[in-house]
């Protein structure tokens, strides 16, 4: 398997890049309203709403680059019609950014953060074998991405560090199995002890980097704890697979890999 993202045909974020953003602002009364678009090739993205608030996330997609560039213009002739002004005072690096759930993941809604440093196509796919938002055995890491999403809307104060272990314990019902537990003499006595201790483990391995790759594409940070729980769950998937799995450790997941690699460089 290569590490672009199975031949799903997911969008990497290589091509937008250079996306272009425009921001505009309306001040009605005592409520404003920000609306914003960011473009590249055949798709866009629009953020709108309340002055203040996260607002709502549409993406678009379209067979010919044409097409798309036609319908930015009529959108943004639209809301300069509505009395909206150019907002000269946008930073997208201070924003945080959610899925069209109508969509799914996409760069163009992601944070410009993860679309810098996170360019593969897997990154954006909630198929691909071991990618952050797939799942190992059943789609965990969208469905972490999912409920990251929800509370983070409804708490200002989200912690990302702690949300992991609440993810399995609570919301799963399963045992968390905290991944810096990760040697290969760690994982035998795990498997020993108890009867569903693989199954609790993949989990805990999962919600740790589908939180981590979730913080960034979010926020286009990481904690460094998360960080760092992020690579040991990774690590500790490598070991199950080359020892107890018997995978030949040239034939690992090169996802995985490249996610290990990517992230350890990656600096908030």
């Amino acid at each position: 398997m290569s590490a672009g993202g199975g031949g799903s045909g997911v969008p990497g974020a290589e091509e937008f890049q250079n996306a272009k953003c425009e921001a505009f602002r309306l001040q009605d009364g005592k409520h404003g309203r920000f609306w914003r678009i960011e473009h590249a090739g055949c798709a866009f993205a629009i953020t709108s709403g309340e002055t203040g608030s996260i607002g709502k996330f549409e993406v678009k997609e379209f067979a010919q680059a044409e097409d798309c560039a036609r319908e930015v213009k009529r959108r943004i002739a639209a809301i300069i019609a509505e009395g909206y002004v150019p907002d000269g005072g946008f930073d997208a690096d201070k924003q945080v950014c959610f899925d069209d759930h109508e969509v799914g993941p996409h760069p163009l809604s992601s944070h410009p953060a993860l679309r810098r440093h996170f360019q593969d196509a897997f990154y954006y796919d909630c198929k691909a074998p071991d990618a952050p938002f797939a799942g190992l055995g059943g789609g965990g890491g969208h469905d972490a991405l999912s409920h990251i999403e929800k509370d983070f809307r409804r708490q200002k104060s989200f912690r990302f560090t702690e949300f992991p272990e609440r993810l399995v314990e609570t919301l799963w019902e399963m045992t968390w199995v905290a991944p810096d537990e990760n040697s290969e003499g760690d994982v035998e006595y795990l498997l020993s002890g108890r009867m569903h201790a693989m199954g609790d483990m993949m989990l805990s391995d999962e919600a740790s980097w589908a939180t981590a790759y979730a913080q960034i594409r979010i926020t286009g940070r990481i904690d460094r704890e998360l960080k760092t729980m992020a690579l040991d769950a990774m690590r500790r998937q490598e070991v199950v697979a080359e020892v107890f799995d018997g995978a030949d450790p040239e034939e690992r997941s090169e996802i995985r890999a490249k996610m290990i690699v990517d992230l350890e460089v990656f600096e908030s």
